[in-house]
């Protein structure tokens, strides 16, 4: 008996020096499951711009920390009617770093276009953490009708490159 509870206090103790560890585990997963969100999205637009032959639009909230996809009708853009329609949070603490085009006015969205092109940039998805080596990246940078977004890891993709 003396045994068994020796070796229970042993796995408490390990269980209590591994636990801040998992907690990190659990805020990557988070944020990796939002960049992975944030590119279901852009690959939404980009079918559907070129589907429906009108301009979709990526939009965040960078105060909010939120992110939705609008439809233009017309000369403003709506929510669309689907379950992309939502509007979707980043996990509790994470942040956006958007990069637009440095020619871009707005810096507030990215625009999907019929003949297959979008408006140039790069969204970082940084945790609680603030660590650089745990951003998330979908970059696009220079998109043309082949290119696409995609997931970079590490963000060294948007220091002093292109940004794809």
């Amino acid at each position: 008996m003396v045994e068994l509870l020796l070796v229970m206090v042993l796995i408490c103790i390990i269980l209590g020096a591994t636990a801040p560890s998992l907690r990190g585990f659990f805020t990557s997963r988070q944020t990796t499951n939002a960049a992975g969100q944030i590119m279901g999205l852009i690959q939404y637009a980009r079918t559907q711009a070129i589907a429906d032959g009108c301009n979709y639009r990526l939009n965040f909230d960078t105060t909010q920390n939120t992110y939705w996809l609008t439809v233009q009708s017309g000369a403003t853009f709506i929510p669309i009617n689907t379950e992309y329609g939502t509007t979707y949070s980043l996990p509790e603490g994470a942040t956006f770093d958007l990069q637009a085009d440095p020619n871009a006015t707005v810096t507030d969205h990215i625009d999907f276009y019929p003949n297959g092109s979008t408006s140039a940039a790069a969204i970082g998805v940084i945790p609680r953490t603030g660590q650089a080596d745990e951003q998330e990246i979908c970059s696009g940078y220079n998109v043309t009708l082949t290119d696409s977004y995609r997931i970079v890891t590490p963000p060294s993709a948007l220091q002093g490159g292109t940004g794809r």
